[in-house]
């Protein structure tokens, strides 16, 4: 389990829900100390997957795979989803934290795998790997 302040008496709380194989599941939780008593929210995530490899869906979970960045100064979680161990692949994600419920704001991905192994992501600071084409989030 992880604290990540937002601000003075909140915080998100990430918890550990399978490590996986090569990328571990949370849920996360809005904790927030403000009002007269404290509260904690499950929060939803609009997640883009892509159950065939190269088509990109929307759905809404409260179970988050990848590993995630937080930048609390920006109110803001990235996520990195691997399409396989390898690591050259995947859809990349940036949440805005500053509501109530995470909100989409960035995407971009690498899909499909190519056949030969590519160079494996790097996923600095937060940002989106290198090459990995935006995702248009109009759908």
């Amino acid at each position: 389990m992880a604290v990540h302040e937002l601000a003075p008496r909140v915080a998100i709380v990430e918890v550990l829900c399978a490590s996986g194989a090569y990328q571990p599941s949370h849920v996360y939780l809005r904790y927030d100390q403000q009002g007269a008593s404290a509260t904690a929210t499950l929060l939803e995530f609009p997640v883009l997957t892509s159950g065939d490899g190269s088509s990109i869906e929307k759905s809404v979970e409260t179970e988050v795979w990848g590993e995630s960045w937080f930048s609390p100064d920006a109110y803001e979680m990235s996520v990195l989803t691997l399409s396989r161990q390898l690591a050259d692949c995947g859809i990349w994600s940036r949440y805005a934290l500053s509501g109530r419920q995470p909100v989409l704001t960035a995407a971009s991905a690498r899909l499909p795998c190519p056949a030969s192994q590519g160079p494996p992501a790097q996923f600095a600071n937060g940002n989106s790997p290198l090459r990995w084409p935006s995702v248009s989030l109009s759908k």
